[in-house]
């Protein structure tokens, strides 16, 4: 299978250097699950061109995924407070601020990042970004 790429800046993004499985990214049963969005922080916070992955989501608006960092709730699932947040998140990601700082001001607040809320205060002070007992 061949990868197109339609935005140039794609061939720079961690999970497509890296051949993520892009399921990890999404959800089918509008939840999103702690561990895949533990796995894509581990990418997104490293990953030279989130801000430009953050502008893209803004452009496509997605539902239920994990995009520049941000998880994406269904519509249904949070409802239109919680998809605020998300927004706000991309918009302040793509303005070139720090992804855990980003999830931490808007998101870490209710679930699933409620839980990721130690790892990511890890990452915002510089620190660790922890997966699965290992450390990226």
């Amino acid at each position: 299978m061949t990868i197109t790429f339609a935005n140039e800046w794609l061939r720079d993004a961690l999970c497509a250097k890296r051949k993520v499985d892009p399921r990890i990214f999404d959800s089918t049963d509008s939840r999103l699950s702690v561990d895949n969005i533990m796995l894509a922080h581990s990418l997104c916070f490293a990953c030279p061109v989130l801000s430009q992955c953050a502008a893209y989501g803004i452009e496509i608006k997605p539902v239920s995924t994990i995009i520049a960092g941000v998880p994406i709730p269904a519509r249904p699932c949070w409802g239109p407070a919680r998809e605020s947040a998300a927004v706000r998140a991309l918009h302040r990601i793509a303005e070139g601020e720090q992804l855990a700082r980003v999830l931490l001001d808007e998101l870490c607040t209710s679930p699933p990042l409620g839980r990721a809320r130690a790892a990511l205060e890890r990452a915002a002070s510089g620190g660790p970004v922890w997966v699965g007992g290992a450390h990226e």
